[in-house]
């Protein structure tokens, strides 16, 4: 029997709303977190803002959080996103003299939560939940520019694989489902999630029109024999990519990923993988050290098949670090 069947999550719909914690993830932020918590904290009962190993350099940007009514936690070193998300989650619902709340929402630094986000959010679980519909969470329709939404699931849109920044996900899910994981260190954490709540039955349902604005990666164009490739306006032709460290960790944690669901969803991992490697193909062609990161993406590859996790190795963080765009944007 599924978890979603077995262990199912509180039902929200016997009351009129959701109480709401907020989990915001933060590694050497700039100023605008501390309007980002404020904005957020009209919307929801608590926030937690866990700084992932920013150091003493960042003392007095996360002081001002704590004045903005958010409850701070400072990770003593870089731990990686899911390890971040898991100290989050253990701060608000582990806390027994404060309510426990129904669902957590999960922000990364550089997200803009709007007006009427949360309660969007809590709209689409609620009315998702009314429908028997067996939600673990749901998410804004646009991530930054991008549609989550991917097919329907009683006659309600479907987020399969929503991007964990604007998830939010019932207290019950998260108990059924387990912690994130913190060894993936960062990429393909909320892949990995998402996997995991499909397998025990669970979906995540969009909310309809919801937007939330995120900076996603930069943007950079293919090189041409004249320069900079572009279209027919004339413009250059732009490709969003990561900072050049995250694809050792996008190539070993698509190992590590690959490994356990590809027997079960050989479909859906032979897919993502082909995705995966032409998007590699891009930045192949658009970044300066190429054989440096090929060398990269092998490292990660061989660190997946060893199942050497956590954090990435100081040497190959160099070499990472020296990577540059042909033609950034």
């Amino acid at each position: 029997m599924s978890a979603a069947r077995d262990r199912p999550p509180a039902d929200p719909s016997a009351a009129d709303r959701l109480v709401v914690g907020a989990v915001v993830t933060a590694y050497r932020p700039g100023p605008q977190l501390a309007t980002n918590v404020r904005d957020l904290a009209g919307q929801v009962a608590a926030v937690v803002v866990v700084d992932d190993g920013s150091g003493p350099d960042y003392d007095a940007r996360f002081a001002d959080l704590e004045s903005e009514g958010a409850r701070l936690i400072r990770l003593p070193e870089n731990a990686g996103i899911g390890a971040a998300l898991n100290a989050g989650v253990g701060a608000l619902t582990g806390d027994r003299s404060q309510p426990r709340p129904d669902a957590v929402l999960f922000l990364d630094q550089d997200s803009t939560p709007g007006p009427g986000l949360v309660g969007s959010l809590s709209g689409a679980l609620l009315a998702a939940s009314a429908d028997s519909i067996p939600v673990a969470g749901s998410a804004p329709e646009f991530f930054g520019d991008t549609s989550q939404a991917r097919g329907r699931r009683g006659g309600r849109a479907i987020a399969p694989k929503p991007i964990q920044s604007g998830l939010l996900v019932l207290t019950g899910a998260l108990t059924a489902l387990g912690p994130f994981r913190d060894d993936y260190f960062i990429d393909l954490v909320d892949t990995e999630f998402a996997m995991r709540a499909q397998e025990a039955g669970f979906v995540f349902v969009v909310a309809d029109g919801a937007r939330l604005p995120h900076a996603l990666g930069r943007q950079v164009a293919l090189p041409s024999p004249r320069g900079a490739l572009r279209g027919p306006s004339g413009d250059p032709l732009a490709f969003t990519v990561s900072a050049p460290f995250r694809y050792y960790y996008r190539a070993r944690n698509r190992v590590a990923l690959n490994r356990e669901y590809r027997a079960r969803r050989p479909l859906t991992t032979a897919r993502d993988t082909l995705l995966e490697a032409r998007h590699y193909l891009i930045v192949w062609l658009a970044i300066r050290e190429r054989r440096t990161f090929l060398a990269l993406l092998r490292a990660g590859r061989r660190a997946g098949r060893a199942r050497r996790m956590g954090r990435m190795p100081d040497a190959v963080a160099s070499a990472a670090a020296r990577l540059t765009w042909r033609f950034p944007l």
